[in-house]
């Protein structure tokens, strides 16, 4: 137990130090070498957790996502998860932009497509519990939202209009286009499924 406890320690500190590192500069810029100096240990400790950079950025995406979005997102409160999202990118706009301009835009949709994925999909299935909806409609639909919140979330930061906008009033525009959607969308592939 106590190792683990270390483990997940030393995990935070190289994740403090990176998210530091990329409000500075990209992270093509970063070695290891940058990241190991700052916490005070040897490279050797670094490859103990992760094999690269970027596995690291990962992991602190990873952990970033989970305390933002929490363990369930239902209908009541998926827009607080939204919002709290929002203002995390909002807040760290060096670092998100920094790993966009690096990594590029596929590896991050790729990343959200992961992770933030699945908590989509499971409001979706709760929402179409009863309803004989099929997986592959359920499997669509999760990629569906999942790409359109992230894409507007992440052109939000990246085209500047965070600054025009705060993530209050964005989460406003996205609950008045999107309010009833799921169980509009839902109730349409049920009702087809009827007449086929």
């Amino acid at each position: 137990m106590r190792k683990n406890i270390s483990s997940i320690r030393t995990k935070q500190m190289l994740s403090d130090v990176l998210a530091e590192l990329l409000s500075k500069k990209s992270i093509d810029k970063i070695t290891i070498q940058d990241i190991t100096d700052k916490c005070n240990i040897n490279r050797q400790t670094f490859y103990y957790h992760f094999h690269d950079i970027y596995e690291l950025t990962e992991w602190m995406f990873y952990q970033k996502a989970t305390s933002i979005i929490g363990c369930e997102i239902d209908i009541d409160n998926w827009n607080e998860a939204l919002l709290n999202a929002a203002h995390y990118i909002k807040d760290n706009k060096s670092v998100v932009v920094g790993i966009i301009n690096s990594v590029g835009y596929s590896s991050i949709i790729h990343f959200i497509m992961e992770y933030v994925r699945p908590y989509i999909k499971n409001l979706i299935l709760k929402e179409s519990a009863g309803k004989n909806i099929e997986e592959r409609y359920t499997d669509f639909l999760s990629n569906y939202c999942t790409i359109a919140f992230s894409s507007l979330l992440i052109d939000w930061v990246v085209t500047d209009y965070d600054e025009k906008m705060n993530p209050e009033e964005l989460l406003d525009l996205v609950k008045l286009s999107s309010d009833g959607y799921l169980d509009h969308a839902l109730n349409n592939y049920y009702n087809f499924q009827k007449i086929k």
